[in-house]
């Protein structure tokens, strides 16, 4: 009787939590009036995901769902910042006498080290907290990240 009772009991609280839910807004214009408003921009990583996460009352679903967002915007931009780069770089190594005649090279292999570590590192923080939600926003942190690099190096260059 009491598992039965219990098992009502999570039925009613399940029933409750889905009937307070609220559909997640995700919008990167949070992060993109962030990334106009501060210096830094490592302080808008995560910013969309967070309101996001807000606005649809912070379950683990919605979660996953609005760090996937977010990364997704990181992921293009990090996309955009490589091929920009390595255009650049691609300029650069065709120039006669060119002292970074393998800078293009090293960009690949800088990337391709990038994506094994995120992959290591997030695959950690899965197997530390074994949730979805963690993995997904372990990689739109590096993901971030790995785009603000890509912009500073096309900005030093």
């Amino acid at each position: 009787m009491r598992w039965f009772c219990a098992g009502l009991l999570l039925a009613a609280v399940q029933g409750v939590t889905a009937a307070n839910a609220q559909e997640p807004v995700f919008s990167v214009k949070v992060v993109e009036q962030c990334l106009l408003a501060n210096s830094d921009p490592y302080l808008c990583v995560g910013a969309a995901a967070s309101a996001c996460i807000e606005s649809g009352g912070g379950i683990t679903a919605v979660q996953g769902h609005c760090y996937d967002q977010e990364l997704q915007y990181w992921n293009e931009l990090q996309e955009k910042y490589f091929s920009a780069l390595g255009a650049g770089l691609r300029h650069r190594d065709a120039e006669p006498a060119s002292y970074e005649s393998d800078a293009t090279e090293k960009l690949r292999d800088m990337q391709r080290t990038w994506i094994a570590y995120r992959d290591a590192r997030c695959n950690l923080v899965d197997s530390i907290y074994g949730s979805t939600p963690a993995y997904v926003a372990c990689e739109m942190r590096a993901t971030a990240d790995q785009a603000l690099v890509l912009r500073a190096l096309i900005e030093a260059s």
